[in-house]
């Protein structure tokens, strides 16, 4: 804008000059005195806008000053709403009634190092009250057999006792059983010993059931981490068929949550059809392997 001013400044200069000079020279031209008229209206044009433009900047930064004087008066009543309450719960907080902590007994009191070291030195000496070991099946066998054999040998040698005297030959003072009588014995022993097996049995099963009541899980391995058939049928398996949908689990609706628990019912058929076909392969690998190992032999 200071630019297009000088420009018109200067016309108004050159047309100015040129009108004196016609005149000292006693030669006056119309063509200067309207290059000069011209000239200064340009000029007056010029100053008009600057005006115009100076006001509308004017405006513009009055407006700008009002709005962050508002500004400026909002925030300071905020901060001093701010000091006012933070005023208040200071009061309350210096007003609140002090309370000591009842005393702890010190009876029974244990440092918890204390009481690690000491599960740590005694753990591998101890066990629960209602723990017992397990019997082996070769000492129920033991057992059974020791305790039947005996009761029928006890309640054979009273039969025979209670039998006549016949039955006993006399040997230097001493009463000796006859041979078909040992023999009788030691077939209701042998008897007895065979009959053993079935309490065996019955009280092995009884074992058994309670075993598998009291640890439902004794017949797997165990580990610290979950099983992959524990994992797919849980929460991480649909969080996982989300993020290979693409699906960000933070923002995914529960509301689609029969669909997620179907896609996830159908890959897990897939895998485990996939996996039932590659067992099937490998099983008929080996029968084919099998065979031809047979014919060469």
């Amino acid at each position: 804008m200071d630019s297009v001013l000088k420009t018109h400044f200067k016309r108004v200069e050159v047309a100015l000059a040129s009108l004196i000079d016609s005149i000292a020279k006693f030669n006056p031209n119309p063509i200067h005195a309207r290059d000069l008229v011209a000239a200064n209206a340009e000029l007056d044009k010029g100053l008009q806008q600057r005006k115009n433009r100076e006001v509308t900047v004017h405006q513009l930064n009055y407006a700008r000053i009002i709005s962050l004087r508002n500004t400026s008066k909002a925030l300071d009543n905020q901060i001093r709403d701010s000091l006012e309450q933070l005023a208040v719960v200071r009061k309350e907080v210096a007003s609140t009634p002090a309370t000591k902590p009842p005393p702890v007994s010190s009876v029974n009191s244990v440092s918890y190092i204390e009481l690690l070291d000491y599960a740590r030195r005694i753990s591998k000496f101890t066990s629960p009250p209602s723990y017992r070991d397990p019997i082996t099946s070769e000492e129920i066998i033991d057992k059974v057999t020791i305790s039947k054999t005996s009761n029928d040998v006890s309640k054979l040698v009273k039969g025979i006792d209670e039998q006549p005297n016949n039955l006993l030959e006399s040997t230097n003072g001493q009463h000796q059983r006859l041979p078909s009588v040992q023999k009788k014995i030691e077939g209701e022993a042998i008897v007895s010993t065979d009959a053993a097996p079935t309490s065996q049995i019955s009280i092995i099963n009884n074992n058994n059931i309670w075993f598998e009541y009291l640890n439902p899980r004794s017949d797997k391995p165990w580990t610290p981490w979950p099983y992959e058939e524990t994992i797919r049928r849980g929460a991480l398996a649909s969080i996982q068929v989300l993020i290979n949908q693409g699906i960000d689990p933070a923002t995914f609706d529960p509301e689609k949550g029969a669909e997620l628990e179907a896609e996830r019912k159908r890959l897990m058929d897939e895998e485990d059809q996939h996996r039932e076909e590659q067992k099937h392969q490998n099983e008929a690998q080996r029968k084919l392997q099998r065979s031809s190992n047979m014919r060469s032999l």
